[in-house]
């Protein structure tokens, strides 16, 4: 092993919060598994192709293709061996106990005698611990085998996507259970040989010994139940689903809701030639002339995504009396865009996940039943759900008006921070109403301060770019910001391939599209009658 390991990780630390970059000597380190970056260094000093092979005197890293990191493994030293959990069984047999007693007597809960345990009995270096199974086992000539000073490190491709294609600037990555236990043995792993150089009594140096043989087995069970986060357990694509209809004892909470809070409002692409629009149980299907199509009494559902197949996502709009005096309530719709007909189960293909807060600073991702699979660690006050991506398969999490991250379902993680695209606000032109046109103007122009209202949007360019619209009206792309709303909106939502951006304004009942640079395409009023 150490002759195939790249080295020692001997800190436990994955990411610098304040660049994003790994830690030197930890978990991610580029010293040790190669750049982050194609051909580059990690501080920059020697980039290229032409460069391969070098190494930089002054941070250490090889210039080298970042796809290596994907094939190397480092390790972390012990400073005592520890027994392997794939051997207690074997291990537990030559000593004439059962695994469980074994673990009892590795965890200092019991002393291990000639061929037997004493539950609750304990001397410290002699009768109940790691060294005492070692001493137990010493005339066995698998020993070696059993016991391992070396544990080694998995390629971080293994543990976690260091970085994205889609996301050119990585945020401080959510750790998941194989990092948190590789960490966690690390640190005790350094301690303990710390305390051996100081000399410390045999009782503290066994259960240190303990907890590092206690961090080894937790460190096994992760890497073979996979980089979990919080049970994280997607439904399977082909799973057959019935859509339960909602408890029509609840039909009256949502006239509460919008007496309290108000009407929603949403909205999606269904091609690129027809919009529909939820408002309350009315969904409108309209063309790009404002001719109305169609119009539909749904459930009070956000839309939520749209598939290939045109299957129309409803759901996740979670109701009830505002004064708490009836239960909240949620549920899911899938409308067939062919056939204009309700389905009565969930198609293979279709996303069915949504945000969901309980405290405040927790937010979960849901299936449509609502059964929690994931609490998302975020390091942000109050998040909550801003807008999906017209496929289903990212949310953004907001926390404030103009901020917060894009979040792939499918793994849990956050791919983009919007914080980090705009870290200095820049507000390129700001788009003022004229009537029924918009006028670009410069923000030291305007007069009053800005204090827009919306609801947000986001979507991936064929290109793999991201383009959003804030909460507080600031659009992009990336690190690009291409304008900054100075009205109020219900809705908005991006085009099949992202190339316009429809936004929705209540107060007039009209939708203006624009096009990335703010242009405007067309305006038009939403048509009252069906024709």
């Amino acid at each position: 092993m150490r002759e195939s390991s790249v080295g020692v990780v001997r800190r436990p630390e994955t990411f610098d919060s304040r660049t994003s970059l790994p830690e030197r000597d930890g978990l991610f380190c580029q010293k040790l598994f190669g750049p982050v970056t194609d051909f580059r260094c990690a501080c920059g000093k020697y980039e290229g192709c032409a460069l391969e092979g070098t190494c930089c005197e002054r941070c250490g890293v090889r210039v080298e293709p970042a796809a290596l990191r994907n094939t190397r493994y480092a390790h972390i030293e012990l400073a005592l061996p520890v027994l392997h959990p794939a051997a207690y069984s074997m291990a537990a047999e030559h000593l004439g106990i059962s695994v469980d007693e074994l673990r009892m007597v590795l965890r200092l809960d019991a002393a291990l005698g000639e061929g037997e345990v004493f539950p609750g009995e304990f001397v410290a270096d002699d009768d109940g611990s790691v060294a005492a199974v070692y001493k137990a086992l010493a005339g066995h000539a698998e020993v070696d085998a059993f016991f391992v000073d070396l544990v080694p490190v998995l390629p971080p491709g293994d543990r976690l996507p260091l970085l994205d294609e889609r996301n050119p600037r990585m945020l401080h990555p959510i750790d998941g259970s194989v990092n948190v236990a590789y960490s966690n043995l690390v640190l005790r792993a350094q301690r303990h040989r710390r305390l051996i150089e100081l000399d410390a009594p045999p009782i503290i140096l066994d259960n240190e010994l303990s907890a590092v043989q206690r961090l080894v087995e937790r460190l096994v069970e992760a890497v073979r139940d996979g980089n979990k986060l919080g049970g994280w357990d997607q439904l399977g694509d082909d799973t057959p689903v019935s859509i339960v209809a909602p408890d029509p004892e609840t039909s009256g909470a949502y006239d509460d809701m919008v007496e309290y809070y108000g009407e929603s409002y949403s909205m999606i692409w269904i091609d690129d030639q027809r919009l529909a629009l939820a408002r309350g149980r009315r969904l409108q299907v309209v063309d790009m002339s404002g001719v109305l199509e169609r119009e539909i009494e749904i459930e009070p559902w956000r839309i939520c995504s749209i598939n290939g197949s045109g299957h129309l996502v409803l759901c996740d709009q979670i109701y009830g009396d505002a004064d708490g005096d009836q239960p909240w309530v949620s549920g899911v719709q899938i409308l067939d865009t062919q056939s204009w007909q309700f389905l009565d189960a969930v198609p293979p293909g279709v996303g069915l996940y949504a945000l969901e807060n309980d405290q405040p600073e927790d937010l979960f991702i849901v299936d449509w039943r609502h059964q929690r699979d994931c609490q998302l660690m975020l390091s942000s006050d109050r998040p909550a759900l801003g807008a999906y991506s017209r496929d289903g398969l990212y949310a953004l999490a907001v926390d404030d008006e103009d901020g917060g991250l894009i979040i792939e379902f499918s793994t849990a993680l956050p791919l983009v921070n919007l914080h980090r695209l705009n870290p200095d606000r820049r507000l390129g032109a700001c788009l003022l109403r004229d009537g029924r046109r918009l006028v670009a103007s410069d923000i030291d122009a305007l007069e009053d301060e800005l204090d827009v209202d919306g609801s947000p949007a986001i979507a991936l360019t064929p290109d793999n770019r991201w383009r959003y619209l804030t909460a507080a009206g600031t659009a992009g792309e990336n690190d690009e910001v291409w304008f900054r709303l100075t009205f109020d909106f219900a809705a908005a939502a991006f085009s099949p391939a992202a190339d316009h951006l429809a936004i929705w304004l209540a107060d007039e009942d009209e939708v203006i599209i624009l096009d990335p640079l703010g242009a405007q395409v067309t305006t038009f009023a939403l048509d009252a009658a069906v024709p």
